[in-house]
């Protein structure tokens, strides 16, 4: 007789922790709860996928090489504002380190490395993600982001973020829908403004990694990202979140730091299986063919004898599941920072949760919710909690719901919010700052050491779409500048907000004027990096709300449009500010000037829906003034046809019925009174510095 035996070696349990964890055997498919694959100490739940053809794995769309990267960077202008709201909400310095060699060979490797543990333990806590061995489409790689955050005290705090590399998914299969409503900063000063009138009270709360909550809706793969070696080995020991006494945990003989991270189902009946008495004894059935199939704990083995007088002993040992791993690819379970869909899955996670306490969404901002005389202003993960101090139960309430669902931080008293830097003084008086961002862009784009400028831009300036005699710039240099300028205009910044407005105009195409100009701007910042936006708590004698509105005449050398802007102020101080050019050429001043009354009139319905929902219905029209006689004459009159005025288009005639069904009421107010005067044109230093303290910027 002859025998043939082909065996594995025996695996040393000391030097591989998961080698005799079972065996594979040929029998009955096992149920798909039972069919996973045991993980490294501190993993989550591993799948095991059906072996598929690596030549039938679809490659789906390939790398974008780095010439392609800045191509679509630079076509992306319009989010540069968005750009720079990250920037400011990180307030971190430019010393962070952009890679990960970088950070593992820098002075503050341990405080990286801790970083890394500590979102690394996150993810593991969240079930964000399964290790598979293949992968059903191509998987999308993904980084370590690095940033130094300042808390309210000054102090530093280190924090990593693993980002999947969203610039490598396919629409219609890694993704449909992207767009999430975001707060608007309007909403947020409009709200600062009542809370100082009323004393309000203002909380802050941080949802600690919100996008790892909302499960994803598309099957995604990502690569291993780096470090996974030492992460595997050195797993980060955190409390793992509330559960119910059903739930159990999987200490590890091998890696006790693991015994703070939950498996799932499946590995919990995948782990008893191995223990259990039946795997230990050998199991033997006779078969008609005279076969024998023998298990032992370590392998599998396959005895048959053939009518030749010959046997054959096969020994197969169970798949190596470090191996799987670190050969494998990742399954996202949950929203991973950096995928397309992740705000838009994490606001509706979070708006149907709000809902169904009992919060109200506010018909004027999406993320503005009121419960029981609280308002929650939400953005994308950061809350702020006003409400007066009537209110506190309430309050406390919501903040307990909030909590028990989420993981959250509690940040105390609101002192920060998107970088905006918020004090509250004894008097009762609020203010809104950002000196903290402006010093951070000025050091980055290495203005820190030039002289400071009396005006964003010199009222004698004259900016042309192709200059004579200059070259041009690198786009993607003045976009950044522009868009951090952007940023700062938009939140606390109402003085900038015409140079901004000017400067977007040549973000595909600038030129040294364009860059010497946005400059002028940093400097201006700089020397005025310390005023802020105060809201006083005065008595009001007026209407709580007032509109004032202004165009120039055919300011732009360019196309010949006219500069439109408005401010608003609700209890005397600035909460919505706007420069635009006009989307058409007017054919005089009265008729430009016509055209940005109605422009402002749609912003006035806005801020009298958001003070409806806030405070109460207005109860008298909302003033809007103007210093044209010849536009409010035309606001005023009582038909349309009249020959100066019947080719003016319809949605600019919006504001008369308004002001005749006296939701508005437009009024004439000189230019040296017009607070709008500073959003449509480059002023000299005395008139700027009157008109920045006639709008509330004070130091």
């Amino acid at each position: 007789m002859i025998t043939e035996v082909i065996e594995d070696p025996p695996e040393d349990i000391s030097t591989n922790p998961l080698a005799g964890m079972g065996s594979v055997e040929e029998a009955p498919a096992l149920d798909p709860c039972e069919n996973t694959i045991p993980l490294p100490a501190g993993m989550g739940s591993v799948e095991e996928e059906p072996v598929l053809d690596p030549q039938s794995v679809p490659d789906g769309a390939p790398n974008a090489s780095p010439s392609q990267l800045r191509m679509l960077t630079r076509s992306q202008s319009r989010r540069a504002a968005r750009a720079a709201t990250t920037l400011a909400a990180e307030v971190s310095t430019d010393d962070d380190p952009r890679s990960y060699r970088e950070a593992m060979n820098g002075p503050l490797q341990r405080q990286w490395k801790v970083a890394i543990q500590q979102e690394y333990a996150s993810l593991l806590e969240n079930h964000t993600f399964t290790p598979v061995e293949y992968a059903r489409s191509k998987p999308i790689g993904c980084k370590w982001v690095y940033k130094t955050k300042t808390n309210p005290d000054g102090t530093l705090r280190y924090k990593a973020r693993l980002v999947i590399k969203g610039y490598e998914q396919m629409q219609g299969i890694d993704f449909d829908e992207t767009y999430a409503p975001v707060s608007k900063m309007t909403t947020l000063r409009c709200l600062m403004s009542r809370a100082a009138q009323e004393d309000w009270e203002m909380d802050q709360r941080d949802v600690v990694t919100a996008f790892l909550n909302p499960a994803i809706d598309k099957e995604v793969y990502m690569q291993l990202p780096e470090g996974m070696e030492w992460l595997i080995a050195e797993p980060l020991s955190s409390p793992s979140s509330p559960s119910s006494p059903a739930d159990s945990t999987h200490k590890s003989t091998h890696n006790p730091c693991a015994e703070a991270h939950s498996v799932s189902r499946a590995e919990e009946r995948f782990v008893e299986s191995t223990r259990s008495p039946d795997r230990n004894s050998q199991r033997v059935s006779t078969t008609p063919g005279n076969s024998r199939v023998s298990t032992t704990p370590g392998n599998s083995q396959r005895v048959s004898t053939a009518p030749g007088n010959s046997q054959r002993v096969t020994t197969t040992t169970a798949p190596d599941p470090m191996a799987i791993y670190m050969n494998g690819s990742l399954r996202l379970n949950k929203v991973l920072y950096g995928l397309k869909q992740a705000p838009l899955l994490w606001h509706a996670t979070i708006n149907e949760f709000l809902l169904s306490i009992g919060c109200t969404r506010a018909h004027a901002d999406e993320n503005l919710y009121l419960r029981s005389g609280v308002f929650l202003l939400l953005y994308v993960d950061d809350t702020t909690i006003l409400y007066p101090r009537t209110a506190s139960k309430a309050a406390e309430d919501l903040k307990t719901a909030l909590k028990k669902e989420y993981k959250m931080t509690d940040l105390g008293k609101a002192k920060q919010f998107l970088g905006l830097e918020i004090a509250r003084h004894d008097s009762g008086t609020i203010t809104l700052g950002q000196a903290k961002y402006i010093q951070t862009i000025v050091k980055r784009f290495g203005i820190e050491d030039a002289n400071p400028t009396p005006t964003p831009l010199h009222d004698k300036t004259t900016l042309e779409t192709e200059p004579q005699g200059e070259t041009e710039v690198d786009a993607g240099h003045y976009q950044s500048i522009v868009g951090s300028l952007s940023y700062a205009a938009t939140a606390t910044c109402p003085d900038i907000a015409f140079a901004v407005s000017a400067l977007i105009c040549y973000s595909s195409k600038p030129f040294t004027s364009h860059l010497t100009a946005a400059k002028r701007v940093l400097r201006y910042l700089k020397g005025t990096a310390d005023l802020k936006l105060v809201f006083p708590c005065i008595p009001v004698t007026r209407s709580p709300m007032l509109g004032f509105t202004d165009s120039d005449f055919a300011g732009d050398i360019n196309g010949r449009k006219s500069q439109g802007g408005y401010v608003f102020q609700v209890y005397n101080r600035p909460v919505s500010w706007k420069s635009y050019k006009q989307s058409m050429v007017a054919l005089s001043t009265t008729e430009a000037k016509y055209v940005a009354c109605s422009e402002a009139t749609r912003e006035a319905q806005w801020l009298a829906k958001l003070h409806t929902n806030v405070v109460g219905k207005l109860g008298c029209p909302l003033p809007v003034c103007t210093d044209s006689n010849g536009a409010l004459k035309n606001i005023q009159a009582a038909g349309y046809g009249k020959s100066r005025n019947k080719h003016i288009e319809v949605k600019f005639h919006h504001c008369r019925d308004l002001h005749a069904t006296r939701e508005l009421e437009f009024s004439y107010v000189s230019t040296n009174d017009n607070l709008a005067d500073i959003m449509t044109m480059a002023l000299g230093p005395e008139k700027h510095r009157g008109f920045m303290e006639g709008i509330g910027l004070r130091c």
